[in-house]
């Protein structure tokens, strides 16, 4: 019997090292493994084994660990809170109670935004931008509320009324449409006033416009109506009269009273016309006298200037083909005071040392004649070039002097003098 008892123990000690040492081999391969399942199955083959507690502390760590990426994938508040009541010491506990705030804040920011979407107005936009500023539905917010004006603002335009407009503006005064939604206001006021003015037809009705809107759409076409009216009332007459009359007069003094009126060009072109057969009769002639009563009738003509050339090179020719003493040429004071580059003028100044009125001329590219009184001087420019000149004094008894002067960039003096014996001399 002793015996027995003996065998039974060896045999129960021999089957617990014959087992330790199977659970220590199974949880070498399951920690080789690593997974949930390898452990649950080794716990559930050797619940008894010395490898028991490590397998259950790992395996609860792979519970949480699966779990908390099971919770940040669905990244919900109820999924932390959940989480954070399950494993109230794990090891993401801190990063669980940030997220699960956050996940809170963007809740409500989402419930928010959700609701003010719902509502699409203004004011919801407005009140959720005032309680989240700076969620990630604010810029979402902001076009809510640009859409809604812009939308009222199209509307507006398709109306196209001022009653649409000022609504517009007062609903709206800070957008960025409110100054075209002033202008098109006062545009419809001034086409309004315009289509009166127009209907009317009247110098009265086109002032009053222009009153109103003196820079208005139609200013300028007002302008020109009250110029038609009052050309076909007052002026055509008047034009029709210098037509019939047909005088250089007659054309000078319309262009007088009425310069800026549609036929001014008409008169201007018909002035033109007289002076230049004028000028071609004076031309043909080729007289001091003919160039003299083109100036006389045509003073402020533009061709004045050259008719009182042509009686100046004409006097110069007369005064060589008569009688005339010999007149030296000009001193020369100075060459060049400007440098070294040739001026293109002279610079010239003449003394009458005579008891008598004096006359010189310069017949050339610029001809001049200067009359000059007894004990005076004259200063002038004229350009280069060659000239012809001549000098005679008011007295009967003093002979004309005449000659030739080049003039190439300079300053000249002459003086005049009577000489008894001479005659006139320099």
């Amino acid at each position: 019997m002793k015996n027995l008892c003996v065998s039974r123990i060896l045999l129960i000690s021999l089957s617990v090292i014959l087992l330790s040492c199977g659970a220590g081999k199974q949880y070498q391969i399951t920690s080789n493994l690593g997974t949930i399942q390898a452990y649950e199955n080794f716990l559930k083959e050797y619940p008894k084994s010395s490898y028991a507690q490590p397998a259950a502390i790992r395996l609860k760590a792979l519970y949480e660990n699966r779990d908390w990426n099971i919770v940040k994938r669905s990244n919900s508040s109820f999924s932390y809170k959940k989480h954070l009541d399950s494993y109230p010491n794990g090891k993401n506990v801190s990063e669980a109670k940030s997220l699960y705030a956050k996940a809170v804040k963007d809740e409500k920011h989402l419930e928010d935004w959700n609701k003010a979407k719902s509502l699409n107005t203004i004011r919801a936009y407005e009140q959720y931008l005032s309680q989240n500023p700076s969620s990630k539905y604010s810029d979402s917010a902001r076009s809510g509320i640009t859409e809604i004006i812009t939308s009222d603002w199209n509307k507006a335009k398709s109306k196209n009324s001022i009653d649409a407009y000022n609504s517009f503006i007062v609903t709206y005064p800070n957008s960025s449409f409110v100054t075209e939604a002033r202008k098109k206001t006062t545009d419809i006021i001034d086409n309004n006033a315009w289509s009166n003015a127009s209907s009317e037809n009247t110098t009265a009705s086109y002032s009053q416009y222009l009153r109103g809107f003196p820079s208005g759409n139609n200013s300028s076409i007002a302008k020109n109506r009250i110029n038609q009216i009052q050309e076909e009332k007052l002026i055509l007459p008047a034009w029709n009269r210098t037509q019939s009359q047909n005088t250089y007069q007659a054309y000078k003094s319309f262009l007088r009273e009425y310069p800026n009126s549609s036929y001014a060009y008409q008169a201007k072109s018909k002035i033109q016309q007289f002076e230049n057969t004028a000028w071609s009769k004076a031309q043909s002639l080729n007289t001091i006298a003919s160039y003299n009563t083109f100036l006389s009738n045509f003073p402020f003509s533009d061709l004045a200037d050259s008719a009182r050339k042509k009686v100046i090179d004409l006097e110069v020719a007369n005064i060589f083909k008569g009688d005339y003493g010999y007149m030296p040429p000009m001193n020369k004071t100075s060459s060049n005071r400007f440098g070294t580059t040739k001026p293109t003028t002279n610079s010239i100044e003449i003394y009458n040392n005579t008891a008598y009125e004096l006359t010189v001329w310069y017949s050339g590219a610029d001809s001049k004649k200067i009359i000059l009184p007894p004990r005076n001087r004259r200063s002038f420019t004229l350009p280069n070039g060659p000239y012809k000149v001549a000098a005679s004094v008011k007295a009967s008894n003093v002979t004309k002097y005449a000659g030739n002067e080049r003039l190439d960039g300079g300053e000249y003096e002459s003086e005049f003098y009577i000489q008894t014996s001479s005659g006139f001399n320099f």
